[in-house]
């Protein structure tokens, strides 16, 4: 598995990206972790696995919270676990629906929000550049 990248957002709580390309049998898959941790401590935590496609799906509900205020975009998972990722102008959340909580980074204002959104498109684009890379040298 090699990791494409890592970004660690630090407030009231923690907020950590991780993006990477695994090879199973010589075909590339993209795997990319939003973990949720209440505190720095990590004591209380929720991981959402997505996949590229969600991520663009992610960056399309920023644009709808930019151009009409608000979006319904809401990701679940697969896991054994039901959790979700949702998405407002002030905050995105993840949600554990099996354990009932959920853990929320805010943002402080509408540019650190629009600073997020950059985020997300930043991440898309080194995922893509990975696959390129990979492509070229087989």
């Amino acid at each position: 598995m090699i990791k494409v990248l890592q970004r660690i957002y630090n407030k009231n709580n923690l907020l950590i990206i991780n993006a990477y390309l695994e090879i199973e049998e010589n075909t590339p898959k993209e795997k990319i972790f939003f973990e949720f941790y209440s505190d720095y401590s990590r004591t209380k935590a929720i991981k959402i696995s997505l996949k590229l496609m969600d991520l663009r799906q992610l960056k399309y509900a920023f644009q709808e919270v930019i151009k009409k205020g608000e979006t319904k975009f809401i990701k679940y998972t697969q896991s054994k676990e039901k959790k979700s990722l949702t998405l407002n102008s002030n905050y995105i959340t993840a949600n554990n629906l099996t354990q009932n909580f959920h853990i929320g980074f805010s943002f402080e204002n509408y540019y650190e929000f629009l600073a997020f959104k950059d985020e997300v498109d930043f991440f898309i684009k080194a995922i893509e550049e990975a696959y390129i890379f990979w492509y070229k040298k087989q």
